[in-house]
């Protein structure tokens, strides 16, 4: 195609070449009417069924079009708006765009490098200019400083959910060992069964191994070896003698009823 540029100019640009020349794909220099190669880029830009970033169309080739390729053609501010769309999708393919997880502001963040997602860094949060809220980008929510990512990624995917972790870390609540929901306990014994059926040790958080009522175990086989009742040594000593007067028949595993 005679003429070829290597940029794209709209036809109300005030220098040649316009929209009728044909320009070049900068990776692997194969020609392209303009607007036909404009829509190819709008289109892989919008659509995410269509692969990205942009492939050249000839052919048996195999080159794409990079951020900086995508500068070079879309130069004329006409197109300021495609060629910042474009940018940004390369970025949030190298993982270097987060969404603040605020619900009132889901501001788009571009992270300055990807360091900030490397489990070695320190320090794994950004600030979110549109809110002033800080967020972990490792963990993809709010901020929880001073509590390490290991004990908050994949348990809190929002600001309520972190807070309520949060809060039963404060609390020591276990979670189920089944279906992971945090269990609050305000009185009774050890013996926990979770909305989901799942029985186990509130104090350790193992699960019982089978839920068949004995004369020892009547919520079933425990897992563990914390008993029932959290008794102090020097109370538990005179109720745990034989015959003494007051002590609970098998007094390892009684629960008052309803526990």
């Amino acid at each position: 195609m005679p003429g070829a540029s290597f940029a794209i100019m709209s036809a109300a640009a005030p220098v040649a070449p316009t929209l009728e020349i044909g320009v070049v794909f900068p990776p692997c220099s194969h020609e392209y009417y303009a607007p036909c190669l404009l829509q190819w880029l709008s289109t892989t830009v919008a659509d995410r069924t269509f692969q990205f970033p942009t492939k050249c169309a000839h052919d048996a080739c195999s080159a794409t079009l990079s951020a900086v390729h995508a500068e070079s053609l879309l130069t004329d501010p006409a197109y300021l708006d495609l060629r910042d769309k474009y940018s940004a999708r390369a970025l949030e393919l190298e993982g270097r765009v987060v969404t603040c997880p605020q619900p009132n502001c889901s501001a788009t963040i571009v992270l300055p490098d990807q360091s900030l997602c490397d489990p070695a860094t320190a320090d794994p949060s950004i600030l979110c200019a549109a809110c002033n809220s800080i967020m972990c980008v490792r963990c993809d929510v709010p901020d929880h400083w001073p509590t390490p990512c290991t004990d908050v990624k994949g348990k809190a995917q929002s600001r309520n959910d972190l807070l309520m972790l949060l809060l039963a870390m404060e609390n020591k609540w276990p979670h189920c060992p089944n279906c992971q929901a945090i269990v609050e306990r305000r009185d009774g014994c050890n013996y926990i069964k979770c909305l989901c059926g799942t029985g186990f040790c509130f104090k350790c958080g193992v699960p019982y191994r089978d839920n068949v009522r004995t004369t020892l175990h009547r919520h079933g086989q425990p897992g563990c070896t914390c008993g029932l009742f959290n008794f102090r040594p020097a109370l538990a000593a005179p109720l745990l003698q034989p015959g003494a007067r007051g002590s609970p028949p098998h007094a390892s595993s009684f629960c008052p009823r309803g526990a």
